[in-house]
């Protein structure tokens, strides 16, 4: 991914009351990677008919109408694309952004150019020594990297012409890692302050471990022919990245016995049991509640919606309305997938198909 700076640069609002010339902002949206047609009727295209701008932004449901007054812009509407209906009327101002992620400019042609010469010229030329590379510690292999081969800088001629000539070519991506100081991602969009929840985050790590075995896979086999760069120039490191966020919850489903057992500042670790089932037999979970409640547990019941709430709460009144004290029980009118225990906190969370052995 790219710096959210160079997305936040390449943004603009256009307002009501707005002069603009419109044969450079249609230039201007080209740019940024939108398609000119006739009519728009697909995210990512946009038309300009006389007095008349059609916008299609990627992330909308209908696009959207400039009406101007000259070069001034009059009113900002969106509007269906097959009946032209209006669907929206008197928009004070849009948001444009980018529909590529790199909007090559001389400049950027340049800086790469200059990069993958450096590359080059910084490159081992004993093709005879590459499985020295491959099993040599990681901090002596990332400063080790083959050159280009032949194809490879041909191909690599091909694609910046191409830059140079219509601003974008098949295969660009393999450059992306040379614009930047770093590897970006999204939690480089995500406010550092922000609480953030990696929910499965076994599951994400094992996709990043698939990734890379895939990505040294693809760069062994394409390598001969294309300019791509090698796995330590293009990946990211993601429990590095992780460190930048201040406040997460990391919901797990698996657990290493292997992992390391330091205690580091500000990370608690709570071990979750999946839910438990009652299979109907409210007895049962009655005295379950009422033990737990006695050692001082934490329960909470979710029901699908207001009215199985209701139901539920009929049947633990003794738990949710006592007589004395504070409820038991607490009732919550929320879907969720399955219930879960932490016994650490002494939490118990139950969905309400657990208590009637039903399947969710």
């Amino acid at each position: 991914m790219v710096p959210p700076e160079y997305i936040s640069k390449s943004c603009f609002v256009l307002s009501q009351g707005t002069s603009i010339d419109t044969v450079e902002m249609a230039g201007r949206l080209s740019r940024l990677g939108y398609n000119r047609v006739p009519r728009v009727m697909v995210k990512g295209e946009f038309s300009l008919r006389g007095e008349v701008l059609d916008v299609f932004l990627p992330c909308d449901e209908y696009p959207t109408r400039f009406i101007f007054d000259f070069d001034r812009i009059e009113k900002i509407k969106e509007f269906e694309t097959d009946a032209q209906l209006t669907v929206t009327e008197n928009k004070n101002n849009v948001l444009i952004y980018p529909m590529r992620e790199v909007i090559w400019t001389p400049d950027l042609i340049e800086n790469v150019c200059t990069k993958l010469q450096e590359y080059q010229n910084s490159s081992i030329k004993n093709e005879d020594i590459v499985d020295e590379i491959h099993d040599a510690p990681e901090n002596v292999k990332t400063k080790i990297h083959l050159p280009f081969t032949e194809k490879a800088l041909e191909e690599k001629e091909r694609m910046i012409l191409e830059l140079e000539s219509y601003g974008e070519t098949e295969g660009e991506e393999f450059f992306y890692s040379l614009l930047w100081d770093r590897p970006y991602s999204i939690i480089d969009y995500i406010d550092p302050k922000a609480f953030v929840l990696f929910a499965d985050y076994d599951r994400m790590e094992n996709a990043i471990l698939g990734m890379n075995r895939e990505y040294n896979s693809m760069y062994r086999k394409v390598r001969p022919e294309f300019p791509v760069l090698p796995p330590d120039l293009v990946l990211y490191d993601f429990h590095k990245d992780l460190e930048k966020v201040s406040k997460c919850i990391l919901f797990r489903t698996l657990t290493n016995t292997n992992d390391e057992k330091e205690e580091k500042k500000g990370v608690i670790h709570l071990n979750a049991e999946q839910g438990r089932s009652f299979f109907g037999n409210l007895n049962y979970l009655k005295e379950e509640f009422e033990k737990l409640s006695s050692e001082g547990w934490s329960l909470f019941v979710y029901g699908d919606n207001p009215n199985q709430t209701l139901r539920l709460n009929e049947i633990l009144k003794d738990f949710t309305q006592p007589e004395q004290g504070k409820p038991k029980v607490y009732l919550i009118p929320e879907s969720i997938s399955q219930g879960f225990s932490i016994s650490e906190i002494k939490l118990l969370v139950v969905q309400e198909n657990e208590i009637f052995g039903r399947r969710k």
